[in-house]
């Protein structure tokens, strides 16, 4: 969208160009087309080559991380459950902040998914001080200090929420802020 914003004002910007020159309107169309036609060609390039060089994994990967109990946790170990939902967050993320009480609800709300929160580059007492004074209570909170989640998903964008199902396949995902409607959606 912000390149088709960006082609938007350029063409503005040439047919502005073109009132103050007087030219005639053959000569405006012509130019604009060009450029509209340039416009769309870049965008479409640009999607084509991202798409390409970071494509969607399918599987979750088969990484460890540390629980705030200090133990060594991995997605294998988890017992299947019909669906485990992943939010990748940090605490200094305001709209990770903002999704915190729909999380907790969700937990309670979905038995049928586990919920495992991965903190993404911060320590542990960063992330136990700011869940005990927010009072959250979640089963799995886990802390990824190296964003390796987000390496593996292609972005370092917070929050995330992914949905896995029983096989550990990727069903889908959300970005931004999750409420639980959006979740129970995501989850049917």
């Amino acid at each position: 969208m912000p390149t088709l914003g960006i082609v938007f004002a350029l063409g503005l910007c040439q047919w502005l160009y073109g009132k103050m020159r007087k030219e005639s309107g053959a000569a405006f169309f012509k130019r604009t087309v060009i450029l509209f036609g340039a416009g769309i060609i870049w965008c479409a390039g640009g999607w084509w080559s991202y798409q390409t060089i970071h494509s969607t994994p399918t599987q979750w990967p088969d990484y460890a991380f540390e629980s705030l109990d200090g133990g060594i946790v991995s997605f294998a170990q988890e017992e299947p459950t019909e669906f485990t939902v992943v939010n990748l967050w940090a605490s200094w993320c305001s709209s990770c902040r903002a999704e915190m009480p729909a999380l907790e609800q969700a937990q309670a709300v979905f038995p049928q998914a586990r919920l495992i929160l991965i903190n993404q580059g911060e320590n542990q007492s960063t992330v136990e001080s700011y869940l005990e004074q927010s009072g959250y209570q979640f089963d799995h909170v886990w802390l990824d200090p190296n964003n390796k989640m987000g390496q593996w998903l292609g972005s370092q964008a917070v929050p995330v929420t992914l949905v896995f199902n029983k096989n550990g396949e990727l069903v889908t995902g959300h970005s931004g802020i999750i409420s639980v409607p959006v979740l129970g959606a995501l989850l049917e």
